[in-house]
C-alpha cells in the first residue's frame, strides 16, 4: 500500500522535519514509484554529516533522479571529510560510476576508476565502470578489454554484457554486439531502457 506508506511518511515528516530515516524513505519509495521527490535531497544534504555513508545512498538517489553532479558532489563531500579511507575505493569508483552514467567529466572518471582499480585490481564493478568511460570516450578496444576482464568474474553482469554489445556493434561487430545485447535482455528485460537513460542506445 504505497499510497498510504507516503501519507504516513508525509505525516511523520511534518511533525519532524528533520526526520532523516523518513526523509530517506520517502525519497527511496518516491523514486521507485517514479515521483518527484521535491525537496527532499537538498534537506538530506544539510542533515547528513559530511562523513556519514549515507553520502553514498544520497549519491545514487542523485543518479535514480539524473541529477549526476549533484551524486558526484555527495561523493567530494565524502571524500573529503574522509581521506584514505577502507571505503576509499568504493568512493572512487562510485564517482566514476556517476560521471560515466552522466556523461560528465570523461578524464575525471578514468582517472577516478582507474585509482579505484589501483586498489582493487580485481574488482568486476570496477572493471565494469570503468569500461563503460571508455565507451563513452570512443575507445571501444579497451571498453571491450574491460568488459571481458569484467565478464570473466562476473558471467551475469547485466551492464557489462550490454555495455559490450554496445562496444561491439560500434566496432561493426554485428553478430557478437547482438549476441551480447541479446544475452543482457535474457536477464534484465528492461536493461535497455536503463542504457537509453543514460543516452546509450544501439
Amino acid at each position: 500500500k504505497p499510497d498510504m506508506a507516503l501519507k504516513n511518511l508525509d505525516r511523520a515528516i511534518q511533525l519532524k522535519p528533520d526526520y532523516v530515516d523518513a526523509l530517506l524513505a520517502r525519497v527511496r519509495l518516491r523514486v521507485k514509484r517514479h515521483l518527484e521527490v521535491g525537496n527532499d535531497l537538498p534537506t538530506l544534504e544539510k542533515l547528513i554529516a559530511p562523513a556519514d555513508e549515507l553520502r553514498f545512498e544520497l549519491a545514487q538517489l542523485y543518479e535514480d533522479t539524473g541529477n549526476y553532479s549533484a551524486a558526484v558532489r555527495q561523493l567530494d563531500v565524502w571524500m573529503d571529510a574522509r581521506p584514505n579511507d577502507t571505503l576509499t575505493a568504493e568512493a572512487l569508483n562510485a564517482r566514476c560510476w556517476a560521471r560515466a552514467t552522466g556523461n560528465l567529466e570523461l578524464d575525471r572518471a578514468l582517472s577516478d576508476c582507474n585509482a579505484a582499480l589501483q586498489h582493487q585490481i580485481e574488482n568486476p564493478a570496477f572493471a565494469d565502470s570503468r569500461a563503460l568511460v571508455q565507451l563513452r570516450r570512443g575507445d571501444l578496444d579497451r571498453a571491450i578489454s574491460d568488459y571481458d576482464y569484467a565478464l570473466q568474474r562476473k558471467p551475469r553482469n547485466v551492464t557489462s554484457l550490454y555495455g559490450r554489445g554496445l562496444a561491439k556493434l560500434r566496432k561493426g561487430l554485428a553478430a557478437a554486439g547482438k549476441a551480447d545485447l541479446d544475452a543482457a535482455t535474457a536477464i534484465d528485460p528492461k536493461i535497455a531502457e536503463r542504457f537509453a537513460r543514460w543516452g546509450l542506445k544501439p
